[in-house]
């Protein structure tokens, strides 16, 4: 009895430790704004978010597509926070942190009933909540699915094992039903079948054994055809959510090879982040091209990890199941279904460090009991904790973390191009259209960075200069009106009459219903004489704007 009373309070102390080295290492996001990527389109320009829990809201939640995706739960959640705190960013910042804060106690608390090794669960437990790449899922409000998700993910494993202890068609419906909220919050689990499969495997001892305890893999396989089921239907829903966001990239865009270089890639850079975490950024751009080397190195190091965690499964199953459960849980978003134009983010290890972690722990528990190895574990905690209170800072607000990402990445031309626009939402016309320059610099092809360089330059009347940047918009992208429009204003502005009429006209080409062109066209020519065509064009703009009030 005094033993599982010393043990009851251990287990305390560790979950309070725990809390506490959360709170403290990532105390600084309640601080942060929103970011001015993605949380508007989630929660500050979402109305349905705006609007709060309301029977209309909810109605939404459940049944539309939105952001690329459809996760209902999570939108539930970011409607409670928004009830909760309004505007204010922090509060909706500190319930992801709750969050994650509640997974790492979920996670030891799990892995210690699973097997019934408190030091080395409350290890793996320390290095998901205090590792800095998990920084994005926390600090970033558009991710709080990651830390939602991961909450069912962890329940589920939880509750599975207990039917897997004493089986009972309860514990397996709420195993199953708690999936099915992880699914409705983000759709990445659906390779958690795999990792209960795994689980079977190690710690729990379901397989390759004696009966009653060990049965087939086909058995074991059969037992999770529901959870498959549910896995494929979010699948199913998810690439039409997808689909119909335009997300989802070509083969002519990102060909299979392509894809599968950058997997191979990502994969061991995944495994780098692990071991060495810095230069963390929100978007790693996609190289489209990869040297032989680095591919070639990238899958031996893979097959060179893989064959020995083969070797070693007997004498250290956790290796090879934890190596499993990081591959597999990975597969969904390591691009082969390429979504996005990033090779690899660090919101997607959320979940699939945990196998590393497991793997890394449960190969090393045999030395945990000496005191060199607790110095350096102490060292290794409270170097991640401190590296990542710092990283929380450099999500302050969206142009710190804009500029620390473009410092930290190379050709990084998509946030080079939304820090630009940043830039010059405030005035600093300078500044963005240095960015602007860079992005196009590092993709000639990028048609929206000419027209905003153009659109800066247009707005410090440098007008001639802006002339060349609309002009390749153009040549890149013959349809797009606003460039055609920018460009006759600019030649308007130059007293260059001529190309300004021609810019105007290729606008109402495109949209005869723009008013605007109808107007500035008519001024044009009635400055020229053209008094008749003037009027046809003034006409035709009071006309439209009297629909457009109406």
């Amino acid at each position: 009895m005094a033993a599982k009373k010393s043990t009851r309070r251990t287990e305390i102390l560790v979950c309070l430790a725990l809390f506490v080295a959360t709170l403290v290492a990532f105390w600084g996001v309640t601080a942060n704004e929103f970011i001015s990527f993605d949380d508007d389109e989630y929660i500050t320009a979402n109305p349905h978010v705006q609007a709060g829990l309301t029977g209309e809201s909810v109605a939404w939640a459940f049944g539309n597509y939105h952001s690329n995706n459809w996760h209902p739960l999570t939108w539930l959640v970011h409607m409670t926070d928004q009830e909760l705190f309004g505007e204010d960013a922090g509060g909706h910042h500190l319930t992801s942190l709750l969050f994650h804060a509640l997974n790492a106690l979920l996670l030891f608390l799990g892995l210690y009933r699973l097997t019934g090794s408190l030091g080395s669960s409350a290890l793996v437990a320390a290095l998901f909540a205090l590792h800095p790449a998990h920084v994005e899922s926390v600090a970033w409000a558009s991710e709080k699915k990651d830390v939602i998700s991961t909450l069912f993910a962890i329940l589920t494993i939880g509750a599975y094992a207990r039917y897997a202890r004493s089986a009972s068609a309860g514990r397996y419906a709420l195993a199953l039903g708690l999936f099915a909220l992880g699914l409705l919050a983000k759709p990445m689990l659906v390779t958690l079948p795999f990792v209960l499969l795994l689980l079977d495997y190690w710690p729990l001892g379901r397989c390759c054994g004696e009966p009653p305890a060990g049965r087939p893999w086909s058995t074991l396989l059969l037992e999770k055809v529901p959870f498959l089921v549910l896995a494929a239907a979010s699948s199913w829903v998810t690439l039409l959510a997808q689909q119909s966001g335009g997300v989802l990239k070509t083969l002519e865009s990102f060909p299979l090879g392509t894809r599968l270089a950058n997997a191979i890639v990502a994969y061991a850079a995944y495994l780098g982040k692990l071991v060495w975490p810095s230069k963390l950024a929100i978007l790693y751009p996609h190289p489209h091209e990869f040297p032989f080397w680095q591919v070639g190195g990238a899958a031996l190091l893979l097959a060179a990890i893989t064959a020995a965690v083969f070797v070693m499964r007997r004498r250290q199953p956790a290796l090879i199941v934890g190596w499993l459960w990081f591959l597999g849980t990975l597969v969904p978003v390591i691009g082969l279904v390429q979504v996005g134009n990033q090779a690899f983010a660090d919101r997607y290890t959320y979940l699939p460090y945990i196998g590393l972690f497991v793997a890394i722990v449960w190969s090393v528990r045999s030395l945990l009991d000496r005191k060199v190895v607790v110095v350096a574990v102490i060292v290794v905690l409270s170097t991640l904790g401190v590296r990542t209170w710092y990283q929380t800072r450099h999500w302050k607000d969206t142009i710190t973390l804009f500029r620390h990402t473009v410092t930290v990445t190379e050709n990084n031309y998509l946030i080079h191009d939304n820090l630009g626009k940043l830039l010059a939402g405030e005035g600093r016309l300078d500044e963005a259209l240095e960015q602007y320059r860079e992005a196009v610099r590092i993709r000639p092809a990028f048609t929206q960075g000419h027209y905003n360089a153009g659109v800066a330059l247009s707005k410090a009347a440098r007008y001639d200069e802006a002339v060349p940047y609309f002009d390749e918009a153009i040549r890149q992208q013959p349809d797009f009106v606003k460039a055609h429009f920018n460009l006759a204003v600019c030649h308007a502005r130059l007293n260059q009459a001529e190309p300004a009429i021609r810019h105007f006209e290729e606008v109402l080409r495109i949209n005869p219903d723009n008013a605007q062109a109808h107007r500035n066209l008519g001024g044009i020519l009635r400055a020229l004489g053209r008094n008749e065509d003037a009027g046809v064009h003034f006409a035709a703009a009071e006309r439209l704007e009297r629909k457009s009030v109406h």
